[in-house]
């Protein structure tokens, strides 16, 4: 087998570790999703609740679409799967964060001039998920 099979090539076990990883993301990130429409609709109002479902999309496809356009200088740079460990980190911290400040903006600040630091703060977690998820 040559080396370039070699690299696409995975084991069995390796193949279920990356597809349990893949199902315990994708099911934080739903998790994630619905508790930040309960928590929207208590902050601001029922009518932001929507927005939360347009910034999981919006997020994963720019994840994707970051994936493809850098995919030559990762692979450059680390091994196969030298980045998926940076990622899950990533998300796991930008959850708390994310949602703390959120609180804390709604507590101190008047809420219609910040609709847009919602959307930003709320777009990274889906952005590292959409990001790892189109990792190989």
């Amino acid at each position: 087998m040559s080396p370039a099979e070699e690299d696409n090539h995975l084991n069995r076990r390796t193949l279920w570790f990356l597809l349990a990883g893949i199902f315990l993301i994708s099911f934080s990130l739903l998790a994630f999703q619905i508790t930040l429409a309960r928590l929207l609709s208590v902050e601001l109002s029922y009518h932001y609740v929507f927005v939360v479902t347009s910034l999981a999309l919006l997020g994963l496809g720019t994840g994707g679409i970051f994936v493809y356009l850098f995919r030559r200088q990762r692979a450059s740079r680390h091994g196969r799967f030298g980045s998926l460990s940076i990622f899950p980190s990533l998300f796991s911290l930008a959850i708390p964060f994310s949602v703390i400040l959120i609180t804390r903006i709604a507590y101190f600040e008047n809420i219609q001039d910040n609709i847009l630091l919602y959307g930003v703060l709320l777009f990274i977690p889906f952005f590292l998920v959409g990001v790892m998820v189109w990792l190989k």
